[in-house]
């Protein structure tokens, strides 16, 4: 049992860093599933760490349960362990963030699109065209695109530590690269370029301003700003140096449970059932209902999260 254990822990800590569950600095997701033919179902919690949840966004709302069948079942306990913040935002001197606005985003890594998976963070420029830019981090500039969609105008930083810093949606580069896209631009007599650079040709020092956020290829002034590793694999930029304020706990909203095989069984059927829960206060939930299992199956957890200062739900 604890190399089982173990291992899922190890699973799903790698997958909170590529798929950025906003359950903030994941320490170990434990599910325990037991039944027998008698007994009672227990109360079912799921305890998170404990913080002021007065902000109206981020205000629990119960969803209407669908209660389970009757049945002679046994137990089903989910625990799920969190630290409460990503950060303070100001002790981490590894990163500095990539915008000279307050740090906030309204979309983050991992959050699916049409087609694809966010690959990065939005950083929130405040509504503005025109915010300066800055390195993150010492490195040099690899590469400069311009395109009316997509990523529109884009920069890429390699950083020190070989990591990759890609800039979206600017509205100008510093005016050195502006000279270079534009002679680019006039040569090959087309608006769309991409042009790379040698280390050395374009340094950049931690906090050096590199261009101005934009909408180009957006619809909406943001900057989209994303970490890659040494093989050009995405990073979730908020567990590898950025930090944002961060006080909200995620809200959990249900429960789905899936059979996993011909012989599974949730309360006697081949379908999905959801459950919803109760808040029993910051700590814990108490689910609603009770799930009978016969064999191997899945556990889903619907649930959103909320940052200081802004609005938006991730």
């Amino acid at each position: 049992m604890p190399g089982w254990v173990e291992r899922g822990k190890a699973f799903l800590r790698l997958v909170a860093r590529r798929n950025a569950l906003r359950i903030k600095d994941l320490t170990s997701v434990l599910v325990s599933i037991s039944y027998r033919r008698s007994g009672v179902v227990p109360t079912t919690r799921l305890p998170v760490n404990p913080v002021n949840q007065s902000r109206p966004a981020c205000q629990h709302r119960n969803d209407k349960s669908i209660r389970s069948r009757s049945c002679a079942l046994g137990a089903l306990v989910v625990l799920i362990l969190c630290a409460s913040t990503a950060g303070s935002g100001v002790d981490d001197p590894s990163l500095v963030w990539p915008a000279r606005v307050e740090p906030a985003i309204t979309s983050s890594f991992g959050e699916w699109r049409p087609g694809h998976i966010h690959a990065g963070v939005d950083v929130k420029t405040w509504g503005r065209i025109g915010v300066p830019l800055q390195a993150v981090a010492d490195g040099y500039v690899w590469r400069v695109r311009t395109s009316p969609w997509g990523y529109g105008k884009a920069l890429y930083l390699v950083l020190a530590d070989g990591r990759t810093a890609v800039y979206g949606h600017m509205d100008r580069f510093t005016p050195e690269l502006e000279d270079l896209v534009w002679e680019r631009q006039h040569s090959e007599g087309q608006y769309s370029v991409d042009i790379r650079l040698e280390e050395g040709e374009f340094p950049v020092k931690r906090g050096e301003m590199v261009g101005y956020s934009g909408d180009t290829g957006a619809s909406a002034p943001h900057l989209h700003f994303e970490l890659r590793d040494e093989n050009n694999l995405p990073l979730n930029p908020l567990l590898d140096g950025l930090r944002v304020n961060d006080s909200f706990p995620p809200v959990i909203r249900f429960l789905l449970v899936r059979p996993v095989g011909s012989a599974s069984r949730v309360n006697g059927g081949v379908w999905v059932h959801r459950f919803g829960v109760r808040a029993r206060g910051g700590r814990e939930y108490e689910l609603r209902g009770r799930p009978e299992v016969e064999g191997s199956v899945g556990i889903s957890v619907a649930a959103y999260d909320c940052m200081d200062g802004v609005w938006n739900r991730f």
